[in-house]
This record gives C-alpha cells, structure tokens and sequence, in this order.
C-alpha cells in the first residue's frame, strides 16, 4: 500500500467535500495538530497523483475541506486503473456539513458531525456514494437536512430517539435513498419529505412512533414515500403526482389534505379531517377511524381501506472499514466509472455519460467569450506527503 496526506494549519473546519472513489471513514480525534487531516491509502500507484485535497470558503464564508480525484488531469486518452482505495479523514472538531459523491462508502463516526439541539446538520450522497451514520445515542438537532441525488444513499440509524427541535427536511431525487431509523421516538416541529425521480424515503421507529407538528410531503415522477409504523401529527399535506406512492397511514394526522394526479397514489390516516382531491388516474385511499367521519367525495378515486400498506426498508449493517476495490476506465473526455461488482447493496448502478471532445471545446469557447465569470479566490492546496507503506489492507 501506498499512502499520501493532507493536513491543514489550525482554521476551523465546518464541513467537508468528498468526490473520490473508494471506502472513505471520517473519524474524530480532538488531540490532533491539523484541525483536519486527509489520509489516502492505495495499491494504485498512480492513483495519487491525481487526488488532490484543499481548504476552501463557502459563499456564506464557511471554510470546508474538498478532496477530489481529478479524472480530467489523468494525460493518457485510455486509461484502466483496478486496486484498492481507503481514505481516512480525521477531524480535530465535529463538523455540520458532509457532502459525498463518487461511487463507494462513506463511513461517518458520530463523533465527527455537530450534535446537540443548537446545532444543524446536513449530509448529502450522490453520483452512487452510500453514506452510513450509525448512532449509539439519541440524536438532538435543531436542523437536520438529508439529501440524495444520482442514485446516492444515506442511512441513518440510532439506538435511541431522533428530535429535531425545527425541521428534519429529507430529499431523495434521481434514484436516491434515504433510510432512517431511531428505536426510540422521531420527533420535529416540522417533517418536510420530497421524493421525485424514483427517489425513495422510508422512515422508521421501531419500538415507539413518529410525531410531527406539521407533515408537508411531495412525492413526484415515480417517487416513493414510506412513513411507518406507527405517528401521530396535527397537520399533513400531501402531493402525489406521476405514478408515485405515498403511504402515510400509519400516521395519523388531525388534519389531512392531499392531492393525488397522473396515476399517483396515497394512504393516509385523518382523526379530524380531511380535503382530498383526485384526478387525471390519481387515488386517496383512507384508513381506519378516518371512515368514521362520514366523509363525502365527489371524486370516485378517494375511498376508504381496511388494510395499511407501506414498504419497510432493509437496514444494512455498516460496512467494515478496509478498503475497497474500484475499477476505473476512462477514454478521453467524458471518463466513466464501472465497478466490477455493486460496491454496496445501497449502491445503485449510474448511467454512463460520454460528450465529445470538440464539441465541448467549441461549447466551452463560446461561453469563455460571451461570459467571463468573476474572478474569485482560488482554493489553498493543503500541505501533502507520500509514504511507502508495508501495511496491506484487504
């Protein structure tokens, strides 16, 4: 194995962004120097030479580290690289952000993230990247913001309760996932769910129940949306649209509106009330005491059912922390990814993507002509080294 590492000097870290193939781990040690310290091991010499780690500033002045394979600065117009990949990324303070892509694990300790009920937190996968975050403690936040696009994953699983004080906001997008489990109670203020393009949220407690203030739910494009197995709300809002799948009737809300077209579909639990509106192939269904308030719809899509049906998810146990074997094969511009097996069973196969060389020279040219961007700071590469190792990870 070969090793090469970042570090930076003493400026505080808020987040962090991962585009690197692999199994990466971000751990925690409060005794370090280097407030963080970016650590890459491979048995793909060249490998190295074309990740690249730097200290950057967010629009809202927030430093974050940002560590990247660089695909486009690999010379050869072909290229294969097949081997192993571990990166470990150890933080000297928990951060609030963790952005991953880039098809692989990314493995967060708890120690590593901002917890407790000032705090926020924000994780986003992408590009196949699955992210765990197992917990052996209840999670308290005042924001928790989780988001997947382009097949990314995350699953979030504690041994104790989930209560967001404001908004636990939840995204999947583009063949996205997203799991989370607490085994005790999930609470928020508010509970804001968006599922499009197959994008899939299953939410979960296992031995008590999921309470929210208010439910907003937006499922689109052949989303689906699993809220289970039992809850409890004061207001819920539904959109249902495009062949997607909302079941919701495991929680029941005192008041309930839902709005269900194009071949969407939604179960939901009213005590109080309900306004539902069904057209153009769409259907509400309502279950148990909610058939008890004499309802009437002129639609003949809404209707009432004795059985409450929704999909669990499958927990996975977190992977092991060795590193992982990727396949790279590149050919000039437009480099793909093709792993030689499904790195995780979260993962889920990317579409490949392959643009021409001239035409994105021609494409590129014209807009560096008509619209030069600002000039704006660049990024500080962060101090690195290189180290033969003996040590061999499987």
């Amino acid at each position: 194995m070969q090793q090469s590492t970042w570090t930076t000097d003493n400026t505080a870290i808020r987040g962090l962004s991962l585009d690197i193939p692999g199994r990466v781990v971000i751990l925690h040690d409060p005794l370090q120097n280097a407030t963080a310290k970016v650590d890459v091991f491979t048995d793909i010499p060249e490998f190295l030479e074309f990740v690249q780690s730097s200290l950057v500033t967010r629009a809202d002045g927030s430093p974050y580290i940002r560590t990247t394979f660089r695909r486009d600065l690999i010379p050869q117009r072909q290229y294969h690289l097949h081997g192993s990949v571990l990166v470990h990324v150890t933080l000297q303070a928990p951060v609030s952000f963790v952005e991953s892509s880039s098809r692989g694990d990314t493995i967060l300790h708890q120690e590593a993230v901002s917890l407790g009920l000032n705090e926020s937190l924000a994780v986003e996968a992408s590009e196949s990247n699955s992210v765990y975050l197992e917990l052996n403690q209840t999670v308290e936040l005042a924001n928790l913001h989780l988001t997947t696009k382009d097949s990314g994953a995350i699953q979030l699983v504690t041994s104790g309760g989930i209560n967001v004080a404001s908004s636990l906001d939840v995204k999947a997008n583009d063949g996205g996932v997203v799991a989370i489990q607490g085994e005790l109670a999930v609470t928020s203020d508010r509970l804001k769910v968006t599922a499009a393009d197959t994008g899939a949220i299953y939410v979960t407690s296992t031995t008590d129940q999921i309470v929210t203030v208010r439910q907003v739910a937006s499922v689109t494009d052949k989303g689906k949306l699993n809220l289970y197995p039992r809850g409890v709300c004061n207001t819920s809002k539904i959109h249902v649209t495009e062949f997607s799948h909302a079941n919701l009737g495991s929680i029941a809300c005192q008041s309930v509106s839902v709005e269900a077209s194009e071949g969407g579909a939604a179960v939901v639990q009213a005590v109080a009330s309900l306004t539902a509106n069904a057209v153009e192939g769409g259907r509400v269904q309502y279950f148990n005491s909610t058939a008890g308030l004499g309802l009437q719809f002129k639609s003949s899509n809404v209707w009432p059912v004795s059985q409450n049906e929704f999909t669990t998810f499958a927990f996975r146990p977190v992977p092991s922390q060795d590193a992982l074997t990727i396949d790279l094969h590149g050919f000039g511009w437009g480099a793909r990814f093709q792993p030689p097996n499904p790195v995780t069973a979260m993962a889920v196969p990317m579409v490949d993507a392959t643009v021409g060389f001239m035409a994105m020279c021609g494409v590129l040219f014209l807009a560096f002509a008509l619209c030069r961007p600002p000039k704006r700071k660049e990024p500080q590469p962060l101090k690195s080294s290189h180290t033969q190792l003996n040590t061999q990870y499987v």
